[in-house]
């Protein structure tokens, strides 16, 4: 599912680049306030709507396991598992785009934080 908004995830962070950076070409973390560049950050999910519970109220309320049935196989050069079935990609990405609540954060700031959004 992470592969199927990748794409989105990489257009906000261009265009909020575009529109915030400073002279330096450097944007504030949305946790830390420390100014960062493009290669030091990550765009994340605002809590509440974290990736985990975006993609968790998806796959139930259309009543879909998380069995792994749904994504391609293990493959050379796949570096994470796709959604098998184009239309529930898109169906995905819709629903992320309407929902998600993107920022851009600094990397190291952004791996000390939990499957919920909050510093661990």
């Amino acid at each position: 599912m992470k592969e199927a908004i990748n794409g989105d995830a990489m257009a906000f962070r261009r265009r909020f680049f575009e529109e915030h950076a400073d002279t330096d070409g450097r944007v504030p973390c949305a946790l830390t306030g420390v100014p960062v560049s493009p290669s030091e950050c990550h765009v994340d999910h605002a809590p509440p709507h974290t990736f985990v519970a975006l993609a968790t109220a998806f796959l139930a309320e259309r009543r879909i396991s998380p069995d792994g049935s749904h994504v391609t196989a293990p493959a050379d050069n796949q570096f994470e598992p796709r959604l098998v079935d184009a239309a529930l990609a898109a169906d995905w990405r819709a629903y992320h785009r309407a929902r998600a609540k993107l920022r851009v954060v600094e990397k190291d700031a952004h791996l000390r934080q939990g499957r919920d959004g909050r510093e661990r």
